[in-house]
């Protein structure tokens, strides 16, 4: 059995369309026969049979994984981009932010990023503690996560001929190659083409 929460309104509403369309609603329209409030007021989505089966197949881990998300085609990875949004991040006027515990899914939805031709950012931000001045308790605000940062107002970055200076160095210096001519790298959470 798969749950999924959410919270009522348009969101829930896209999964349920999205079940329906992958034929995991009963007869009466609910998912897998189960749909119910949690205390906390989120829906509760609960399914199972072939779907759920194929989804635990896919994601043992409960992780994106690089080999899934290069089996995507374009449009696929139009899809996903925006239910991850949807579902764990928010969309601002320059960019958009995705959170996530798992450096693994972080990384993987990075990849995904590039693969649109977005250019993505992934920090690790530890919790932060408030501190209450009046009694001097303190408690913890977040718990320690990913965020990826994605430019998406522009999908090219530009470098200025002004922004390349010569340097002096003595050692080695690599020149990847590629089969198709393309090398990605990422370094300091920052992802270059």
């Amino acid at each position: 059995t798969i749950r999924i929460s959410q919270n009522p309104g348009p969101k829930a509403e896209a999964i349920r369309s999205a079940l329906a369309r992958c034929e995991a609603l009963n007869k009466r329209g609910d998912i897998g026969g189960s749909k119910y409030i949690s205390k906390s007021g989120h829906l509760i989505f609960s399914f199972c049979g072939s779907l759920a089966i194929k989804i635990r197949e896919t994601f043992p881990n409960k992780e994106l994984t690089p080999k899934f998300v290069t089996s995507l085609t374009h449009a696929q990875c139009e899809i996903l981009f925006n239910a991850m949004v949807d579902g764990d991040g928010h969309r601002g006027p320059t960019n958009t932010v995705f959170y996530q515990k798992s450096k693994a899914t972080a990384d993987a939805f990075s990849m995904l990023c590039v693969l649109l031709g977005y250019s993505p950012r992934v920090k690790l931000r530890e919790p932060r503690v408030v501190v209450n001045l009046r009694n001097k308790s303190g408690f913890a605000h977040s718990a320690a996560h990913f965020e990826v940062y994605v430019r998406t107002n522009d999908k090219l970055v530009n470098i200025a001929r002004s922004d390349i200076t010569k340097v002096a160095y003595r050692g080695t210096v690599w020149c990847p190659t590629t089969r198709d001519g393309t090398f990605i790298m990422r370094r300091n959470g920052k992802t270059v083409v």
